[in-house]
């Protein structure tokens, strides 16, 4: 009995130590990212909501492909619904999400 619990010891002193590492790991890949983290934020300040107004104003009208990913984006950081993944016919990427951009006020997320 006490050799089948010293073993289960063992085993269980062998997760720990896994998870340990694997901890030490993913901390220091966090670290990393809290720079890029910090940079995306601050260039998030920097939309002029005016502008993101100008651009969606022209419902008909659609964006640049980079200004359409941006958004989509945008939308991810702040848990909003994007498209289904559907592919576009135009590029060879996924539709982006602009109805669902046309929705969100650029200035109530930044002020968040």
């Amino acid at each position: 009995m006490r050799r089948g619990v010293l073993r289960l010891k063992d085993r269980a002193q062998l997760i720990v130590d896994d998870i340990e590492m694997n901890k030490s790991d993913v901390m220091a890949q966090l670290d990393g990212a809290a720079p890029t983290c910090d940079d995306a934020q601050c260039a998030l300040t920097t939309i002029n909501p005016g502008e993101v107004a100008r651009l969606c104003s022209d419902r008909q009208r659609q964006p640049s492909p980079h200004v359409a990913r941006v958004m989509d984006c945008v939308l991810l950081v702040f848990h909003r619904p994007v498209n289904a993944v559907t592919m576009d016919v135009d590029r060879p990427s996924v539709k982006p999400a602009w109805n669902e951009s046309l929705k969100v006020s650029i200035k109530k997320l930044i002020t968040r």
